[in-house]
C-alpha cells in the first residue's frame, strides 16, 4: 500500500510522501526549530556572569563562544551530508535534532548548576547547536528550492522570515512563562528547537515540483506573507510593551496574549499553505530511487526510436531546474568568490551588532529597560526585512532587476546603519537597529536564491551550505577580532561586584566605521559580479539558441532523409 511504501522511504531516509505544498508546511516547522541559532544575546549576559566573572578578557571569551556556535551554524558539512548517498531528509533532521537538544542541554546544566565548565567545553556546547540549526536549515531549504523552483525567491524568503520569528517567539515564550530563568530558559529552548524538527521529518520530502502554469502559487504565498507580517506586528508590540512597562504582572499577561496569537498565526499559516493542494504524489528522490532499481519503460523507448537521443538534446524550464554546477566546480569560479566576499562583509557586519547589541546600548548610557527596547527592534525588524526584501527582490526580478543587485543594495543600505550607530546621540540606537535588523534579515532571505539562480539547483544544499561559512568568518574578523578588541581598550577596571563595562562612543566607534566602509566596498563588488554574471547570462542564452537551432535542422533533415 501507500501508506506501507512511505514509512518505508521514511525509515531509508527519504521522508513520507507528500505533495510540495504538505511538504513545505514541514519546512516551516524546521526553520522555527533553526530559530535557535539567534537566541545567544538573550543569555549571554548569565553565561557571562557565571563563566567570567571579573575577568577583563571576558568579553572576548563571550565573542569567541559566540563564534563558535556561528562557524558550526554556517560550516558545509550539513549540504554535503545532504547530497550524499547516506543523505536525505529524515537524517539530515535527525542529525540535528541530537545536536540541538545535546548543546543547549548542556548549557542548561551551566546555567542551573552554575557550572563553571571553561572556555572550552562552553565553545563545544555552542558549536553543538550551531552545528544542529545547520543541518534544519539546509534540509528545509533545499526541499523548498526543489519542490517550488519557479517561486523559489518567495520560498526561501518566507523560510528565512518564519526563521527570524521564530527567535523572536521563542524569547517571549520565555519572558511569559520563566520571568526570565535563564536556566529554565535553555531547557525550553532544547525542548522547543528539537520536537518541531521531529515532526518535521514526518512532512518534509523531496516531491514533483509545483509547475510553472500554477497560478495559485504566488497569490498563497502572498496571503502566507501577510499572516507573518501581522505576526511579526504582534510581537513588536508585546516587546516594547514589556519593554516600557517593566517588570509586573501585567506584562506577563501581554505575552501570554501575544503567545497565543502567535500559535493562531502559526496555525492559520499551515493550513493556507496545506490547504487545497492537489493530489498525492511520490517524491522525485523516492522515483529516482525507485527507477534505478525496477529500470523504466523509457529506456526501451528510447532505442525504438532514433529520433528520441536529438530530440531530447531539447531539455524543458523544469528538466533545466535540475541543472547545477557541483561545488567542486563552483569554488573553483571567481564568481562564488565574489559572492562569499560580499556576503561574508554584509552578514559579518550584522552577526557584529547581534553578538553586541546590549554591550552597544549600555555604551551609549542607555539602562536595561532600553536595551530590552533596541534588542525587540533589532530581532523584529530583522524578521520584517527577510519579509518586505523576499517580496522586493521578487518583484524586481519579475521586471528585469536581479536579486543579485537587491542583495548588493542591501549591504550598502547595512553600512549606513552601521554609520546611524556611529552618531554620538543615544538614541541612535533605536533607528541604527531598525535599519541594521532590516538590512541584515533582507541579506539572509535574498542570498539563497542567488546561490540557486547562478549555480543551479541541482547541487543547491552543497554550494548553499558552502556560501554559509563567509558569515562565520566575516564574524570572525568584524565581531570576535575587531570589536571584542576595540571594545577592551576602552572598558573600565572592574567594579565592587566584578562587573566589567565600557561606556562612550569610543567603545564601538573604530567598528562601525571598518565595518560601514567595507560593506560600501562589498557593494561595489556585488555589482561588479552582477554585471559579470548578466554578461554570462546573455552570452549562454545566445549560443543556447544556436544549438537549438542547429539541432532542430538536424532532426528535420533526418526526417527528410
Amino acid at each position: 500500500s501507500k501508506a506501507t511504501v512511505s514509512v518505508l522511504y521514511w525509515t531509508m531516509g527519504y521522508g513520507l510522501q507528500w505533495n510540495a505544498w504538505v511538504s513545505f508546511c514541514g519546512s516551516l516547522a524546521c526553520q522555527f526549530a533553526a530559530g535557535n541559532m539567534y537566541l545567544f544575546s538573550t543569555y549571554s549576559a548569565e553565561l557571562k556572569e557565571v563563566l567570567f566573572k571579573g575577568d577583563e578578557n571576558g568579553q572576548s571569551k563571550l565573542q569567541t563562544i559566540a563564534l563558535i556556535g556561528n562557524i558550526f551554524a554556517f560550516m558545509p558539512v550539513a549540504g554535503v551530508w545532504y547530497d550524499s548517498k547516506w543523505g536525505g531528509v529524515t537524517s539530515t533532521i535527525l542529525i540535528g535534532v541530537l545536536l540541538t537538544f545535546s548543546g543547549y542541554f548542556m548549557l542548561y546544566l551551566v546555567l542551573a548548576l552554575e557550572w563553571d565548565c571553561g572556555l572550552y567545553l562552553a565553545c563545544l556546547f555552542a558549536g553543538l547547536w550551531g552545528h544542529g540549526a545547520g543541518y534544519y536549515d539546509a534540509a528545509a531549504l533545499t526541499c523548498g528550492v526543489k519542490n517550488l523552483p519557479h517561486h523559489r525567491g518567495l520560498i526561501v524568503g518566507m523560510q528565512k522570515a518564519f526563521l527570524g520569528l521564530a527567535g523572536a517567539v521563542i524569547t517571549r515564550s520565555g519572558v511569559a512563562f520563566f520571568n526570565n530563568a535563564k536556566d529554565k530558559y535553555l531547557l525550553f529552548i532544547s525542548i522547543i528547537c528539537s520536537v518541531p524538527a521531529i515532526v518535521a521529518t514526518v512532512f518534509l520530502c523531496e516531491t514533483t515540483p509545483v509547475p510553472d502554469t500554477d497560478k495559485g502559487a504566488r497569490k498563497k504565498l502572498i496571503t502566507s506573507f501577510g499572516i507573518l507580517g501581522f505576526l511579526a506586528i504582534v510581537i513588536l508590540i508585546a516587546s516594547l510593551v514589556q519593554a516600557v512597562s517593566g517588570d509586573g504582572e501585567d506584562d506577563t499577561t501581554v505575552e501570554y496574549i501575544a503567545f497565543g496569537i502567535g500559535m493562531l498565526c502559526i496555525a492559520s499559516l499551515m493550513v493556507l499553505l496545506s490547504w487545497k493542494t492537489g493530489p498525492y504524489r511520490i517524491s522525485k528522490k523516492s522515483t529516482t530511487y525507485m527507477e534505478k532499481s525496477m529500470g523504466t519503460i523509457k529506456d526501451a523507448e528510447a532505442n525504438e526510436n532514433p529520433l528520441h537521443d536529438e530530440a531530447t538534446k531539447l531539455v524543458t524550464p523544469d528538466e533545466e531546474q535540475e541543472e547545477g554546477i557541483p561545488p567542486t566546480e563552483a569554488l573553483k569560479t571567481i564568481d562564488f568568490w565574489l559572492l562569499f566576499i560580499v556576503l561574508g562583509v554584509g552578514t559579518g557586519g550584522g552577526l557584529t551588532i547581534i553578538n553586541n547589541a546590549s554591550q552597544m546600548v549600555t555604551a551609549k548610557g542607555k539602562d536595561d529597560q532600553e536595551i530590552d527596547i533596541s534588542v525587540s527592534l533589532l530581532y523584529v525588524f530583522n524578521s520584517m526585512g527577510r519579509i518586505f526584501l523576499a517580496l522586493f527582490s521578487d518583484k524586481m526580478e519579475a521586471v528585469g532587476i536581479t536579486r543579485l543587485t537587491v542583495l548588493s543594495s542591501t549591504v550598502f543600505v547595512h553600512g549606513l546603519s552601521h554609520a546611524v550607530l556611529m552618531l554620538p546621540s543615544g538614541d541612535a540606537a533605536y533607528p541604527g537597529f531598525c535599519l541594521a535588523g532590516m538590512s541584515y534579515g533582507g541579506m539572509q532571505a535574498v542570498f539563497p536564491a542567488v546561490v540557486s539562480d547562478l549555480f543551479g539547483i541541482r547541487y543547491f544544499a552543497s554550494n548553499y551550505m558552502w556560501m554559509m561559512f563567509a558569515p562565520s568568518l566575516g564574524s570572525l574578523g568584524f565581531s570576535t577580532l575587531l570589536a571584542s578588541g576595540v571594545y577592551e581598550k576602552y572598558q573600565s577596571p572592574p567594579s565592587e561586584n566584578g562587573d566589567i563595562e565600557c561606556h562612550g562612543d569610543a567603545c564601538f566607534f573604530v567598528t562601525h566605521l571598518v565595518v560601514g566602509l567595507c560593506c560600501v566596498l562589498a557593494a561595489c563588488i556585488g555589482m561588479y559580479l552582477n554585471y559579470r554574471t548578466s554578461r554570462s547570462e546573455v552570452e549562454q542564452r545566445q549560443r543556447n539558441r544556436k544549438s537549438a537551432r542547429l539541432s532542430a535542422a538536424n532532426i528535420h533533415a533526418f526526417g527528410n532523409d
